[in-house]
């Protein structure tokens, strides 16, 4: 959620463990790419138009510009004599001037969706849309607010964060289950603020009470505080 910042500046401690999941492309519904009529949908016809104007050149593509293309979709390191260039040009240069233009690119991807659609979404996916025909940039940036992401719930709102501390001096698996959960939260910031800020209550007789700190009375929250402390000393 955060860039731009070191491991240091989002309070990661030494040592500690990251864990990251990879986002499952395949498992995104398909959008159609053709019409009932056989014409392309507005999504993939503007991906395709996409692709031919970053590998064109004046509004037209080369068999250099296309042999470019193809490394882009399929890293295969092809010659202007690869047979995926010579049908390009042989079925879509139209004048024969070994360049074709913009109309000819799309209508080759639109014919290759008839024909050979999962090539098509192959290369789809090679350039970082979805099967949705979303750029994954775009939805990342549509993803972008923490405040709705449940780890961050979990950690930031004291009702959960106070049940999930409760559940840790149960004499039942449930106390290691909710421990290794908070181990995986952001810092909960209201304890962490106390921390900073040494913000310890006094009693009556004028002395600091430094259980209101340091909760001795369970060995889970007191470890939890003390590894915030050690975070801040690293």
């Amino acid at each position: 959620i955060d860039n731009g910042k070191t491991l240091a500046e989002l309070n990661f401690k030494t040592n500690e463990t990251l864990i990251a999941n990879k986002q499952n492309l395949g498992n995104i519904p398909k959008a159609p790419l053709l019409n009932r009529d056989k014409s392309l949908t507005k999504e993939a016809q503007d991906i395709f138009g996409e692709w031919f104007d970053d590998f064109s050149h004046d509004g037209l593509m080369t068999p250099e510009d296309c042999v470019e293309f193809i490394r882009s979709c399929t890293d295969d390191k092809c010659k202007t004599s690869d047979t995926r260039v010579k049908n390009l040009f042989n079925n879509h240069d139209h004048d024969n001037d070994g360049k074709v233009d913009k109309e000819g690119f799309v209508e080759f991807y639109r014919l290759a969706c008839v024909k050979k659609e999962e090539v098509v979404r192959s290369n789809i996916l090679a350039h970082n849309y979805r099967n949705d025909l979303k750029k994954i940039s775009d939805t990342c940036e549509e993803n972008t607010d923490k405040t709705v992401l449940p780890r961050f719930i979990l950690s930031h709102e004291s009702k959960y964060f106070e049940t999930l501390l409760g559940l840790l001096d149960r004499p039942d698996d449930s106390s290691k289950q909710a421990w290794d959960l908070i181990q995986k939260l952001v810092t909960n910031p209201s304890i962490n603020n106390k921390i900073l800020s040494l913000n310890v209550n006094k009693k009556e007789n004028g002395e600091y009470d430094w259980e209101s700190l340091f909760d001795t009375k369970s060995i889970f929250k007191l470890l939890y505080t003390f590894q915030i402390i050690e975070s801040l000393i690293e």
